[in-house]
């Protein structure tokens, strides 16, 4: 199980990468500006989007695990 895990685990990482990476690139740069005390709006909009495309399919990820144990 668990390595049926890793593997999928991995095929999800190297199928979302770009988007996974983007993701978190917008985070800290919203993060950054804030703390340089330049809050962006459209920096966090952004940042907020990206994790918005990413999290359902972790969400999914999570779910066929459970659904198989």
């Amino acid at each position: 199980m668990e390595s049926r895990a890793i593997r999928s685990v991995r095929q999800y990482l190297d199928a979302h990468a770009a988007n996974l990476e983007r993701a978190v690139r917008l985070e800290e740069k919203a993060e950054r500006l804030e703390e340089a005390g330049i809050p962006s709006e459209s920096a966090r909009n952004r940042a907020e989007r990206a994790r918005g495309e990413v999290v359902p399919g972790l969400v999914a990820l999570r779910a066929s695990f459970l659904e198989t144990t």
